[in-house]
């Protein structure tokens, strides 16, 4: 499918193709420049008049839902039928996610605390794609009965928590490493952000995910 976009966005991996869009605006006149005949847009940032827009000029928005992973796989379906690209990924896709919860689904479940941002103190909690992807690898999410992506919670009930395993940025463990109790807990930093918004490198980043939750499971 990548050999069929011809723009993008500034946050895209994609480097050889006009950014047209930012996290503030979409820019229209650029994107009639290059004469698409359908956009991809992300559900939770969509310009409320973009489809009007687009469609006076006879362009197909497509939307891209990525709250759980069975939306993302379902709306990349919807996109490949759209677009019809000569090597569809979604159904690939779905099959990997399948092998990796079949894979830990007998697994001990492993306390493992995401953290998403330092400062002030936001984890995953018991909502969206990334709470999914803890529960495929066999992970216990503390926070996971919390009914939000990512609550703001206190450095004492990280604490409490008492997880095996923390995953987050290498900011976020400097800041841990000031709380004693915390201090000697196994850590991993991802070495990118495909953990963080689903797209084709997402498969494998969890495949590591779910290696380094492993991995701390054999040595408790």
């Amino acid at each position: 499918m990548a050999e069929q976009i011809v723009g993008r966005d500034q946050a895209s991996d994609l480097r050889d193709v006009p950014i047209v869009a930012d996290y503030q605006r979409v820019n229209l006149e650029a994107i009639l420049r290059l004469k698409p005949t359908h956009v991809i847009a992300w559900q939770d940032s969509l310009p409320a008049s973009l489809a009007r827009q687009l469609n006076a000029f006879g362009i197909t928005l497509l939307i891209s839902n990525t709250r759980s992973l069975e939306d993302w796989i379902n709306s990349t379906r919807q996109i490949e039928q759209a677009l019809g690209p000569t090597n569809p990924v979604a159904a690939k896709w779905q099959a990997g996610f399948d092998q990796l919860r079949t894979r830990f689904a007998d697994s001990d479940p492993v306390p493992t605390v995401w953290v998403i941002w330092p400062k002030p103190l936001m984890v995953v909690g018991g909502q969206g794609f990334q709470s999914e992807l803890l529960a495929l690898c066999g992970a216990k999410n503390p926070f996971g009965t919390v009914g939000q992506v990512a609550p703001a919670v206190d450095p004492e009930q990280l604490i409490r928590a008492q997880p095996a395993l923390i995953v987050g940025s290498p900011e976020a463990r400097t800041q841990i490493a000031e709380w004693p109790t915390l201090a000697g807990r196994a850590y991993w930093s991802p070495d990118n952000d495909h953990l963080s918004r689903p797209g084709p490198a997402l498969l494998g980043a969890t495949e590591t995910l779910c290696e380094q939750i492993d991995n701390r499971r054999n040595n408790l």
